[in-house]
């Protein structure tokens, strides 16, 4: 039997059980010296954005379809009293020019405003002169065009539809049959199905370049199953720890000085609106639990019946290395 490299596994790791921790196992202190020389990686938390312009004014319709719907709602009250108490300004020093009015306010020609905005009269109040009907014209012209805005945005917002698929706030590293996996679970909280679904994890480093520059890596995490083609309750997501996972050889020290972010992107199609549907999730160092795996949210009573506890999503409990144990099946979807 070939022995390994002298620098890829220390003394002390020689025997290499099975049941070894799974971050103080994969990495030594002489490679890690080894990679810094080709490549450093920088903290995520070190990164401070500058010029960055967020100019609302220059992309409304993004922020308007982004923000909640209470504050959705309170700008548009908002800007529907602003341009009605403008056009009631522009007609106060006109108000002679507006039949049955006898004790011209600011408030009385507000409403007026309101009722041509909304292309709502009741008659009683009307322009009577060249400068009145001119104003009304432009506010009933400016009625439209808002009214057609509002009614746009709210259809937008209403058939941008939620994916409503929960992904765990943890991701758990634990053994089966010999090999170390990393997990995410992702659980449907409707009661339909989510059918085509795809998901994709990626890898994120800050790498310091030779003229001090910085820039982003990405490395693909290849995933056992990124297609599923029904997702009706829940299913794990893994990963296997092998020689060709950006995981292999990485050590507890790794995890606290090489700084990077996991991305999980999940798209599919909601089979009763046909529309695609988009989640992700956004993982650091402390989310990675070792040791861990999600506590079983599907179980069979003894009569039979099969209980799926959605209450138990993402839930995580500690896990013993199964060494005997066949190799990992994805969890029935």
């Amino acid at each position: 039997m070939e022995k390994p490299p002298k620098n890829d596994i220390p003394d002390d790791h020689s025997n290499h059980t099975k049941s070894h921790n799974f971050l103080k196992k994969l990495y030594d202190k002489s490679s890690i010296l080894k990679v810094r020389k080709k490549k450093i990686y920088l903290n995520h938390d070190d990164i401070v954005s500058i010029n960055i312009k967020n100019n609302i004014k220059n992309d409304l319709y993004h922020y308007f379809i982004q923000i909640s719907w209470w504050k959705f709602s309170f700008l548009s009250f908002l800007v529907y009293c602003v341009i009605c108490l403008f056009f009631a300004t522009l007609l106060y020093p006109e108000w002679a020019e507006i039949s049955s009015i006898k004790n011209p306010s600011l408030l009385t020609l507000f409403f007026f405003s309101i009722e041509t905005l909304s292309t709502v009269g009741f008659g009683f109040m009307a322009p009577t002169q060249a400068i009145s009907h001119t104003i009304v014209s432009i506010e009933l012209f400016t009625g439209i065009l808002v009214n057609a805005v509002v009614t746009g945005l709210i259809f937008a917002r209403f058939t941008r539809i939620p994916a409503r698929v929960n992904i765990s706030d943890d991701i758990v590293v634990y053994e089966e049959g010999g090999i170390k996996y990393l997990s995410v679970q992702i659980i449907n909280e409707r009661k339909n199905s989510v059918i085509s679904l795809n998901s994709e994890m990626t890898l994120l480093r800050i790498v310091q370049c030779e003229d001090k520059s910085a820039k982003p890596i990405f490395e693909q995490i290849t995933l056992k199953e990124n297609f599923i083609p029904i997702l009706q309750y829940y299913h794990e997501l893994c990963h296997a720890i092998n020689e060709e996972s950006p995981f292999y050889q990485m050590s507890s020290d790794d995890f606290q000085k090489e700084s990077f972010r996991i991305f999980l992107y999940i798209n599919g199609i909601d089979d009763v609106t046909r529309q695609n549907i988009f989640a992700r999730k956004t993982y650091k160092i402390k989310n990675i639990k070792e040791s861990y795996r999600f506590e079983n949210i599907m179980n069979i009573e003894d009569n039979g019946t099969i209980i799926f506890d959605a209450a138990k999503a993402g839930k995580i409990v500690p896990s013993s290395p199964q060494v005997d144990a066949p190799p990992h099946d994805p969890t029935p979807t």
